[in-house]
């Protein structure tokens, strides 16, 4: 008893020991006694493996041990002949449609028609691209095919087929005009001008003069008298002009209107937004901006509107249909 009084620390944890002891062995005796049903399978399920293709690695085995042989190859090409392709030497041979084309040949098949293969390299244009005939290269507003026809060339800006190819046909705008034979002061005679419904500073001229910016040149004066509706005795002189629009002669009773249609052509210069919409008169010698040194004339518009002829600076003459730009021609080689 003595011991215990002088060590109670040393009996406190003899105690706390021996009630582990305890409840361990608690637990391994529960452990033990759990039902059947918490046991483990011991039993493992085997796979099926697939069967090993021997062939096929037999024979990728065979192309690896087999040397390569590194000598230059020869092709079997879309028109049935045969042809030596270098090894380290880039060639010109493409494959289509799973055929082989020698683009170096100028008698193989066209792989953009018309167009021939080397027309495409001799301006390092890609004809593998599948809409490299309506693409624009150098951006001049002409595509692929365009510059072909024309012999132009596809990148080049400064290159490029003529503006009136980009040049339409609108439609025809008529504008009526009067003429009168105000005044018989031989050998002046003036004459009256209504011109789309505004009255125009009169006009004096002799035989011989043009007026009406050009438009009709004075041929002659005959005088004459007679009796009006009324019976009374009256000026009947005639003044005769030339219309040079269209070559043709008008006769001017004196003090009678004669009333003119004038016809214009309305233009889309469809490469310049600022000439997208403009009219010129029939007869009237033009530019277009782009080409400011170039003169274009409207020679005439069909009676139908359907078409206008245009006159070329070279004195040749082209027809615009209405709605349509003009189509180009192909332009032999020279």
């Amino acid at each position: 008893m003595d011991w215990i009084k002088q060590n109670p620390e040393k009996l406190f944890a003899i105690l706390i020991g021996l009630v582990g002891i305890g409840v361990g062995a608690k637990n391994i005796l529960a452990v033990t006694a759990l039902p059947d049903e918490y046991a483990f399978s011991k039993g493992v399920v085997k796979a099926e493996l697939p069967t090993p293709e021997i062939a096929v690695v037999d024979q990728s085995s065979a192309i690896l041990k087999a040397p390569f042989n590194w000598d230059d190859k020869v092709v079997s090409l879309g028109s049935g002949a045969r042809k030596m392709v270098p090894l380290f030497r880039s060639v010109t041979i493409v494959e289509k449609e799973g055929k082989l084309f020698d683009l170096a040949d100028p008698t193989t098949v066209p792989l953009r028609p018309p167009v021939p293969n080397e027309w495409f390299q001799k301006y390092d244009v890609d004809l593998l691209f599948s809409g490299v005939l309506e693409a624009d290269p150098d951006s001049d507003g002409y595509t692929t095919l365009d510059e072909w026809k024309a012999k132009t060339s596809p990148v080049d800006p400064g290159s490029h087929p003529p503006y009136w190819l980009k040049l339409m046909f609108v439609d025809r705008r008529q504008q009526n005009f009067s003429l009168t034979f105000a005044a018989d002061n031989d050998p002046k005679f003036q004459i009256n001008i209504i011109n789309r419904g505004n009255r125009n500073p009169p006009e004096f001229v002799s035989v011989g003069d043009k007026f009406f910016m050009g438009r009709f040149t004075v041929l002659g004066y005959e005088k004459k008298e007679g009796l009006n509706p009324s019976g009374i005795k009256a000026n009947q002189s005639i003044l005769k002009l030339k219309d040079e629009l269209n070559n043709s002669e008008i006769s001017l009773l004196y003090r009678k209107e004669e009333n003119y249609p004038t016809y214009f052509g309305e233009f889309n210069f469809t490469l310049d937004a600022n000439q997208k919409q403009f009219y010129k008169r029939v007869g009237e010698t033009f530019t277009l901006e782009k080409e400011p040194s170039v003169n274009y004339t409207l020679e005439a518009i069909d009676a139908s509107g359907a078409s206008a002829t245009l006159k070329l600076a070279d004195g040749s003459k082209v027809v615009l249909q209405k709605g349509a730009l003009p189509e180009i021609s192909e332009t032999p080689a020279k």
